[in-house]
């Protein structure tokens, strides 16, 4: 896994990391089972915690970001 994540050699120093992301990044994430798993205990809780669409959308909203702003309209309404 990590060599998808390009890895550093160990032996050798590195003061700064390039900034990579590529295709098989993206889908090392996607199509990992760690991911799935908190993905389901989100889709789960938001489900559990809120009985229509806006809520939901809304409640994802506050969870994703920390809670510590409200979800513009705008971006609810796209959610919806």
């Amino acid at each position: 896994m990590m060599t998808t994540f390009d890895l550093c050699d160990p032996t050798l120093s590195c003061g700064q990391r390039d900034t990579t992301i590529v295709p098989t990044q993206a889908l090392a994430l996607l199509n990992n089972r760690f991911v799935h798993e908190r993905s389901e205990h989100l889709a789960t809780t938001i489900a559990q915690r809120a009985s229509d669409q806006a809520n939901r959308c809304a409640t994802l909203g506050r969870a994703c970001c920390g809670g510590s702003r409200p979800i513009a309209n705008g971006n609810l309404h796209c959610g919806i």
